[in-house]
């Protein structure tokens, strides 16, 4: 509540500020921040903390970037691959703290993997034509992500033994 009112009280008195509806990813960002106090006052045990803190924070300040108008809402149909690039953070700073769980790794690197793949065809800043094959041949990334998880599983099941 002291927060709104000063910045009610702000606009009163001619202070220029973005609109307020504006400025709902910060919600996300608290909540990331939220975590992140979480992970650092329970001892640092619950990587989950962690990954939900980047993955708010990183969500919050990419939602920022299109209320705040650095980018328009139409643009969002170039910037989704940075939505997969967020979420592949997030598993890797989970997976640096857990680093025996290999699993975060390998969806970090296939989730974020995947992003970085479409981000420069997204943005045009491929040819057309080897954009078009890339989202024409794109489930092969899916294929070879899917091959690697199955023989991890698989390596790790026969080192339990």
């Amino acid at each position: 509540m002291i927060l709104i009112g000063g910045w009610f009280l702000a606009q009163n008195l001619g202070v220029l500020l973005p609109d307020i509806w504006n400025l709902w990813p910060g919600f996300i960002v608290l909540g990331g921040v939220s975590s992140l106090t979480k992970y650092f006052s329970q001892g640092r045990v619950n990587g989950a903390h962690l990954f939900n803190a980047t993955l708010a924070i990183l969500l919050g300040v990419f939602f920022f970037m299109f209320t705040l108008g650095v980018w328009q809402w139409e643009m969002m149909t170039q910037f989704w691959p940075l939505l997969l690039i967020i979420v592949g953070a997030a598993f890797f700073v989970q997976w640096l703290v857990e680093i025996r769980v290999t699993r975060r790794l390998i969806l970090a690197l296939v989730v974020g993997g995947i992003g970085v793949f479409f981000l420069p065809s997204t943005l045009g800043w491929l040819a057309p034509e080897l954009a078009s094959q890339i989202q024409r041949l794109w489930p092969i990334a899916l294929i070879v992500a899917g091959i690697v998880v199955l023989f991890g599983g698989v390596l790790k099941q026969n080192q339990s033994l």
